[in-house]
């Protein structure tokens, strides 16, 4: 019985055992196995191990022993198993809250992509709409586009059937288009038009029209490819409105009564505003010297550079307003261009003009005068030569690609001129380059436009040129202006005088020239200026830019400061002597005489001004006079650019050291003109057939080729001597017929004289007489 009741209890317990195994399995198969695989296994060999001892089968011989080991087996298995429950517990209650975790990250990760790809969803739908906006966008200008192609083709297809139509009932003449005025060379159309829309300043395009009988579209090319001639067309092709040509192997040259091209602005309402180069000039003048400048104030401002109320153009009257022709004054505007076409550099430009109608020049922008003294200069009737300034070489289009900037120059002259009248169009008598080398012929002339074409001369022999810059001439006496330093603000030029002639000296020198950028001498060594003025600094420009610039020590503010030379004395003083060939109080001798005498060295600290703030705009003074005691007269010329000059070392090696930049001035004598005289006194009695005026060309002679300088004058009638000469023909030829006089076929010229002055004897008494 013992026996039986042994096994049925081991089954009992086997049967009981095994749901909790499967329980315990399937709890374990929920905990991530990475995690829990080592406990996993642990639980698993305990279970086996348990198992093990429960399904161990004893042998039947020894059945006591048996059943108090098999009690004792039961009693370990229900120990054992109370123990594992509790070790499955903790375990169900780790793995359960590690799985509440990683479940919290799936969700958190999972809205945290949905989230992103909402947004991608979204910047896609947007990133497509715009696509499609801009497809339709575009398709609409293409399809404008082609409806205004097709439109414009339209139109020129029905304005060619129309005028095949109606082209045999039209005549053709120089008026209408712009394109047969070029082409039959027919500046004196353009000339109006150009003159119409700067007298009126701001005028309507059908105003133009009309006035032209022109179309308003004709009226707009017209006035744009006028705007834009100076950049892209060949002046033979579309002349300014009046030009004088100059062909150097094509070097071109013109002289202008008005300038040939326009600039200004067209506004939406069909008005063209016409703006001068010089307004547009003062506004950029005030926007450099402000610096920063917002547009409501710019446009405040500009009303008082741009003056868009009509202006006559051309000559105008000038005060005082008189009756005699001769007298009158007419105030002139004029353009000279010098364009170089040709295949050589043209170095060092000078310009001829022969003014003949007492010209009073006033102002040149572009040029200097050479050998003025200064505007306002009298040129009239000999004429005078005309210098490059800034610009003075002209390139030329194969080294620029075409840059008419670099290949021309224009010259804006204003003056006065006397003796034309209202109705006249005074012009000069000739032009022409001075330039060695160069041929003019006589001048083509139209209206207010002249212009000549100048060749080189076969027979003029070509020099070799090896420097960088134009080669130095050696004349009488000579200038070497050469900077020494640079700066931003400020250089140290030296200046070298040196006499060539054989015989020529000079004696207390003084030397004048003209600052044309508002330079002023802030020091110098070996001279001195003989007036020291600071105010005019500090009341000018250099006072408003040098705002902390203390003025009392400069040396010199002025425009033209007089420079001479510092006694022997001073030779040795620190601050203004201690240089070569300097101090002997302004005697230059000749070489022959004195070779160290033949030399004079100074130097001076120059401070410049806007826009020339940079160390390389490096500018000479122009208009260089020299003048001594009881010496000769020199004309000198303007300052050329020549290659550096080169000093020796001063350290004392064998080596030399350059100038920064070098220019040359040359001057010859010059045998002065004898003064004319300035008034006459002519005699007559009572018993003459008439008054006698005074000798013919008494005061000198201006126009031979319509009178006789030599013929003797007419007599006159006594009141004809209160009659201006260019009034009085009228009564001499009646007078001299009244008195059955010779009239000769060329009439003598005037006396020319300011003042004239006759004494007549009226009659004689044998107690006196009586004179007027």
């Amino acid at each position: 019985m013992e026996d039986i009741f042994v096994p049925l209890v081991m089954m009992v317990v086997v049967f009981s055992l095994i749901p909790l195994y499967f329980w315990r399995r399937r709890l374990d198969s929920r905990v991530h196995q990475h995690e829990e695989e080592h406990q996993n296994i642990q639980g698993e060999r305990v279970v086996r191990a348990t198992n093990a001892r429960r399904m161990r089968r004893r042998p039947a011989a020894s059945s006591a022993a048996s059943t108090s080991s098999a009690a004792a087996d039961v009693e370990e298995t229900l120990d054992g198993s109370d123990e594992e429950e509790a070790a499955d517990g903790y375990y169900a209650a780790k793995a359960s809250k590690k799985k509440e975790r990683r479940r919290q990250e799936r969700e958190a990760q999972r809205q945290a992509d949905e989230a992103a790809r909402d947004s991608r969803k979204k910047q896609d739908r947007y990133e497509e709409m715009r696509r499609r906006k801009d497809e339709e966008r575009e398709a609409q200008e293409r399809q404008l586009e082609e409806e205004a192609k097709a439109r414009k083709a339209k139109e020129e297809e029905a304005a060619a059937l129309e005028f095949e139509k109606w082209k045999g009932e039209f005549s053709i003449d120089a008026e209408g288009t712009t394109e047969n005025e070029v082409q039959d060379g027919s500046q004196g159309l353009l000339f109006d038009f150009v003159e119409y829309i700067k007298k009126h300043k701001c005028v309507p395009l059908e105003d133009i029209a009309a006035e032209f009988k022109l179309r308003t579209q004709d009226c707009i090319n017209r006035i744009t490819s006028l705007e834009s001639m100076e950049e892209a067309v060949n002046f033979y092709d579309f002349p300014p409105a009046s030009q004088f040509s100059y062909h150097a192997e094509n070097l071109e040259a013109e002289y202008v009564v008005f300038p040939g091209r326009l600039s200004g602005v067209m506004d939406d309402r069909g008005k063209y505003i016409y703006i001068s180069l010089e307004e547009m000039k003062a506004v950029a003048d005030y926007i450099k010297r402000e610096g920063r400048v917002n547009i409501s104030h710019l446009a405040s401002k500009s009303n008082q550079f741009i003056d868009l109320e009509p202006k006559a153009q051309g000559r105008e009257k000038e005060y005082p307003f008189v009756k005699n022709v001769s007298a009158q004054a007419w105030s002139f505007k004029a353009i000279a261009t010098v364009l170089n076409t040709g295949s050589q550099e043209l170095k060092s430009w000078k310009l001829f003009i022969g003014f003949q109608h007492r010209e009073l020049l006033v102002s040149a922008e572009g040029a200097v005068v050479v050998d003025g003294d200064g505007f306002p200069i009298r040129v009239g009737n000999n004429g005078t030569v005309l210098a490059g300034y800034p610009q003075a070489d002209l390139e030329t289009a194969i080294d620029t690609a075409a840059d008419f900037t670099q290949m021309q120059v224009q010259i804006n002259l204003k003056g006065s001129q006397f003796g034309v009248s209202a109705k006249q169009n005074p012009m000069p008598k000739t032009i022409k380059i001075v330039n060695d080398g160069y041929k003019c012929p006589a001048n083509t002339r139209k209206g207010g436009y002249m212009h000549t074409c100048c060749k080189k001369d076969p027979k003029h022999k070509e020099k070799i040129i090896k420097t960088k810059f134009y080669p130095r001439h050696y004349g009488d006496l000579h200038f070497t202006y050469d900077v020494l330093q640079a700066f931003e603000n400020k250089y140290v030029a030296q200046v070298t005088i040196d006499n060539n002639h054989p015989l020529g000296r000079l004696d207390q020198w003084n030397l004048t020239w003209e600052w044309m950028r508002n330079e002023f001498i802030n020091n110098m060594r070996g001279a001195y200026t003989h007036k020291k003025d600071p105010s005019e600094c500090i009341y000018g420009p250099q006072g408003q830019y040098y705002r902390d610039f203390d003025f009392s020590t400069v040396m010199s503010c002025q425009k033209k400061p007089i420079i001479a030379d510092i006694p022997p004395e001073k030779e040795m003083d620190d601050k203004i002597g201690r240089l070569p060939y300097c101090c002997k109080n302004g005697i230059l001798l000749p070489k022959t005489m004195n070779e160290t005498k033949s030399k004079a060295i100074f130097q001076l600290e120059v401070f410049k001004l806007p826009p020339d703030m940079n160390r390389t705009a490096l500018n000479p003074p122009q208009n260089w006079k020299i003048v001594g005691r009881l010496n000769p007269t020199y004309k000198c010329g303007p300052p050329v650019r020549v290659d550096p000059t080169e000093f020796p070392d001063p350290s004392g090696i064998d080596a030399t050291t350059s100038a920064i930049a070098s220019w040359q001035v040359t001057c010859n004598m010059t045998s002065p003109k004898p003064q004319q005289a300035k008034c006459c006194v002519s005699y007559s009695a009572y018993y003459a057939d008439g008054v006698v005026p005074c000798n013919t060309c008494a005061c000198g002679c201006e126009n031979q080729e319509r009178c006789d300088k030599i013929a003797s004058p007419l007599l006159l009638p006594s009141d004809a001597l209160l009659v201006p000469f260019a009034n009085r023909s009228q009564k001499a030829l009646a007078f001299a017929r009244l008195k059955h006089n010779n009239i000769p076929k060329k009439l003598p010229c005037p006396d020319n004289c300011g003042v004239s002055i006759n004494w007549h004897i009226d009659s004689k008494y044998k107690s006196g007489w009586t004179a007027e």
